[in-house]
This record gives C-alpha cells, structure tokens and sequence, in this order.
C-alpha cells in the first residue's frame, strides 16, 4: 500500500481526475461503510485490493517496526486509500485505522473492474487517474540518490536490441527478430491495406477502425494484470509510468519528435489515446453506424484470450506477451496503416496521428518493457516463458488479422 502522509489541506480527490461520467459510474458501486473510531480499515499484510475514497472523519496510518508501531500520518476527508493494492497485487504494506468516525466509500477491485470492463474508456480513465496518483506517491518517496542510482542502471542497458556479446542479448536480438518476421506482423491483412489490394479500401479501413478498439481499447487493463504479476519494484514503476503516458503526456523532448516529423503537438498532449483513436473513427465516419455497438465474437476471443494469456501465466510468460510480442512489433504493424490512410487519401494527419504517435514516438513503451525481458532473461529458467508468451501473442494477433483480411476480400452484407 505504502500509503504516506497526506496534506488534509490538499487533498487529492479522485473526483477532480477522471470524467463526471467515470465518477458516477464508480459512486453507482461503491458501497457505503460508517465506521467509528478505533476500527481496522486495512490491515498490514492483507491481500485485499479494494480502493476506498475518504468523504469525512479521519485515518490514521502506521506501520510494523523492529521498535513496535510506527506513525506514518493521518488522511484527511477527500482523499484516496489503497491505490497501490487495487493496481499491483501487493500485500498492504500498512495498517489504516480510523481516529475519527468515518464515512467511507468502499470500491470492491472485482466489482469495478467487471462494471467497467463494458465501459472500457471509463476503466482508462481510472487506471491511468490511479497510475498518475501512483507517480505522484512515488516520487515522493524515492529519494535523489535512489533516482540518480535507478537512471544509472537503466542507462548502462542498451537502447536498441543487445549486441551478441552476451548470452542474453543474444538471446534477445534471437527473440526480437523472430517476433519481427512472425505472420502476425508480415500479414497480408497489412500489406494488402497499404498497397490498396482489396475490393473496397475506404470500407476496410473503417472496418478495422471500428474492430480494433474491441481489443486496444482495454490496453490499461493489459498493463494492470502484468504490474500484479511483478515481483520487482522498479519493474512495476517501469509499466506504472507506461500506464501513465497512455493518458496523453508528452515531455519536451517527445514534442520535439513530433516537430520534427511535422506533427502539430496540439493534436496529442494531453490526450488519452483511446480519445486519438475516437477521433479517427468520427473523422473515417465508423461512429455514424451502430453496427460496432456491440464488440464481435472474433475480437472479444482476442481480447479475453490475451487477457488470460497476461493473468494466468508466469511473470515471464506475461511480459513476452505484452513486451515481445506485442509493443516490439506496434511500429510495424501501424505503418502499412498509415500507409494504406495516405493512399485512401480522405484523412488529415491530424485524424489518424494515433498511429503516427505509436510509430515514431511510442518507442519509450517498447525499449522499457525490452529492459524488463533483459532481467528475466538473465534467469535461464524464464527464457522458455518469455518465447511462449511472445509467440502466445503474436498467434492471437495473427488468428485476428485472418479474420479480418477475409471480411475485407468478402465484405459483409452489413456494416
């Protein structure tokens, strides 16, 4: 939990941070507790991953010591209890107790996650309002010395894939090629889409953009389940940090890209991506149909089989997946996209910089998370896991653009 003291002068109140819309959805399953002083509200060392938002009285926190219980401080009305439980599966690492009766506002992980999985832009818009609280917290906490030492490691890792110098880099250069050549990434889908070989391209294109988001939209919740699985702390800060920049923040340096490459940054900063993705479906005129209201089977077996492929496998297993197997290979799948939107010729840049953004300056994602794989890789045992869960990925992605190459060489009645 690592819950630190907070300012009850400055609270930070999760209903300033995501949408009206995501608030009340949230305040429709909360569950309501009053508490009187002295009762327990997390213990140190509980597996429960519920969040719970403070309306009034006041929380006590304190911790385990070789001295006996430590104060840590005191949470005032407004604020938030529990985010790191309910994003990474950690034991709560403190014990909050109430000083004063409380009204307090319980949110159950299962019962948000399940009410919100049907509304995926509202789960983005709380994991990544939780991720950027996370940030905050673990600035706080980290000390200059522990950021200047964590810099220092991190940059004595390539960036690009390893050289053969080593048995691991080997190994990984081995993992990245492979993933690079797989069909999921060499499909006909793609090249078909960028080369205009297909019946009707302008219906194919606004085909995929009303069936990918079925699958890309729930990214967030893809990163959450491998935060969980994490044993390592800077592992976890590593994909906290990538859930964060999914809400749109871009640094100076990253602006800088976009310049160069001719790309209006007032497009993008401060915008989720799945608020880019709308855009270029209002712009490809898929949100003028109703015949993607509801997600089909095909895409649905894409995502709930990747999601279990990230939950129920090893640690190792999930970061091939998501690492590996799916941001190593983004750039390629997205620039026959982008081709195929150039040749369409109907678009601004400014409608589809979704894919333009993933391509030439999303790269932080995938060198991030091909560090990750260079920890596990270090450990023989996980190599085998960290191919599985790469080649797991690629298939399903691979199974996805099968079906959609066929409905766009034989377009449906309907949409």
């Amino acid at each position: 939990m690592n819950l630190s003291a907070t300012n009850p002068d400055a609270p930070w109140r999760i209903k300033d941070h995501v949408a009206e819309g995501t608030y009340q959805q949230l305040m429709g399953i909360a569950e309501p507790l009053a508490l009187s002083e002295g009762t327990v509200l997390v213990s140190e060392g509980d597996h429960n991953r519920s969040l719970f938002l403070l309306e009034s009285g006041a929380l006590g926190v304190s911790r385990k010591t070789d001295n006996g219980e430590q104060e840590l401080g005191t949470i005032g009305p407004g604020d938030v209890i529990g985010e790191i439980a309910f994003v990474d599966q950690r034991p709560r690492s403190a014990t909050v107790t109430v000083r004063e009766d409380a009204q307090v506002l319980k949110l159950g992980h299962a019962q948000v996650m399940s009410a919100l999985a049907r509304h995926p832009m509202a789960l983005v818009d709380l994991m990544q309002a939780l991720a950027t609280r996370l940030s905050l917290r673990l600035r706080e906490e980290m000390s200059e010395e522990h950021i200047q030492s964590e810099l220092s490691r991190v940059s004595a890792i390539p960036d690009a894939p390893p050289s053969a110098d080593t048995p691991t880099a080997a190994f990984l250069e081995g993992l990245v090629e492979e993933a690079l050549a797989h069909p999921a990434v060499c499909h006909p889908y793609l090249s078909d889409l960028a080369e205009g070989n297909l019946p009707d391209l302008a219906w194919a294109i606004r085909d995929f953009a009303g069936q990918y988001p079925g699958y890309c939209a729930h990214f967030p919740r893809y990163l959450t389940v491998v935060i969980s699985k994490l044993e390592s702390a800077d592992h976890r800060k590593t994909l906290l940090q990538n859930l964060t920049e999914e809400s749109g923040t871009l640094d100076d340096e990253e602006l800088e890209v976009l310049v160069s490459y001719g790309i209006d940054p007032d497009w993008v900063q401060g915008i989720p991506h799945p608020k880019l993705f709308e855009r270029f479906q209002q712009a490809i005129g898929v949100q003028d149909t109703d015949a993607y209201a509801d997600d089909a089977l095909e895409v649905v077996c894409w995502r709930e089989s990747f999601y279990q492929l990230l939950a129920n496998g090893s640690p190792a297993e999930a970061v091939g997946a998501i690492g590996l197997g799916t941001e190593n290979v983004v750039n390629k799948i997205y620039t026959p996209i982008i081709r195929a939107l150039e040749r369409l010729g109907t678009l601004e840049r400014r409608d589809y910089v979704f894919f333009e953004l993933h391509c030439e300056v999303d790269e932080d994602h995938h060198e991030a998370l091909l560090r990750i794989a260079h920890d596990f890789a270090e450990v023989p045992g996980n190599r085998i896991d960290l191919r599985k869960g790469m080649l797991k990925a690629l298939g399903f992605r691979a199974r996805f653009w099968d079906w959609m190459h066929d409905r766009a060489r034989n377009r449906p009645a309907c949409p």
